[in-house]
């Protein structure tokens, strides 16, 4: 059965108490992935429509994961969607929210989409904008008097945490947190490994290996944006939050800030007040920096994507 929007689906923007928007999640699921915006343009109407119904900070999260470079690898490309159009399909979904251009957007909550495969497996809550006419609904509904979603402990762990936690086994070369293989160069001497840690707020981990050198990098790619600015604001809050992580085992010196046009990088170097630094750590570096990449607009038009990025690797 197709879906059809009645009134009271459509009104989302009904506020509970305090004047908080009400989020209501209905199971559902996609007819026809042709239907699918990989790189929705959220203009300044449809920005504030889904501020106005979600309420700022739910908005944000939406309109930052929810274009194909915030997705996992095994759909972050058309290629990619017509190969795993059946494990696509397999996501567990939710309706959030349609919008008055009949544009739904869903999303897939970490919690509910456990045990996938390395290449489309979710480390943090992502969205889909789509045609509202393939959208069918097949479940009863859940509101929440909250703007953002509620997460499930395992997956809403603190960003410091899971920084000390990948830290403490930079020393074994992340042998303890290395998933299986999911790729490798074209020469074989580069190979990327999913990663059995999260790290909050993070749209793709993994770990590349480098055999000719044999050191291993961990890294975390966050959403990416057309707007340099967004992405600036992303890069400032990763630094800020670095800067407030206790690591156990070691402090981190912050270096001096390079930066080219939109491109930045902050790195931070593992030191010990007392002088003595485990040598297995003398050479660590954790870096913040912000690259460069292309995408498709709305129009078909290609444009630069700014990415924000974190690694810890050995210098």
């Amino acid at each position: 059965m197709r879906l059809i929007f009645f009134n009271f689906l459509l009104i989302f923007s009904s506020f509970g108490a305090f004047g908080q928007p009400t989020v209501t999640l209905v199971p559902a699921r996609i007819l026809d992935f042709g239907e699918l915006y990989s790189t929705f343009d959220w203009g300044e109407e449809s920005k504030a429509e889904l501020r106005s119904k979600l309420g700022n900070a739910l908005a944000e999260k939406v309109m930052a994961a929810s274009n194909e470079a915030a997705w996992p690898s095994g759909i972050a490309s058309l290629e990619g969607r017509t190969e795993n159009r059946a494990q696509m399909a397999a996501y567990i979904l939710n309706h959030l929210v349609t919008l008055e251009d009949n544009k739904a957007v869903l999303v897939a909550k970490v919690a509910d989409n456990l045990g996938l495969s390395e290449n489309m497996k979710i480390n943090s809550d992502i969205y889909f904008v789509v045609n509202a006419n393939v959208v069918e609904l097949n479940g009863p509904s859940k509101s929440y008097p909250n703007t953002t979603l509620p997460q499930e402990p395992a997956t809403d762990q603190d960003f410091s945490i899971q920084l000390n936690q990948i830290t403490q086994d930079f020393d074994e070369a992340f042998v303890n947190l290395t998933g299986s293989q999911i790729g490798e160069d074209e020469e074989g001497m580069i190979v990327s490994y999913g990663s059995r840690v999260p790290l909050e707020g993070s749209s793709e981990i993994y770990f590349t290996e480098d055999l000719l050198s044999a050191s291993t990098t961990f890294i975390a790619n966050f959403p990416a944006s057309t707007d340099p600015a967004t992405t600036l604001k992303v890069y400032r809050n990763l630094v800020k939050k670095i800067e407030g992580t206790n690591l156990s085992c070691c402090s981190l010196s912050k270096q001096v800030e390079q930066a080219d046009g939109n491109r930045y990088s902050q790195s931070f170097s593992a030191y010990d007040p007392t002088g003595k630094l485990n040598r297995d750590y003398q050479n660590m570096i954790v870096e913040v920096r912000i690259e460069q990449g292309e995408t498709f607009d709305s129009k078909g038009q290609l444009v630069s994507k700014w990415i924000p990025v974190l690694s810890v690797y050995e210098q």
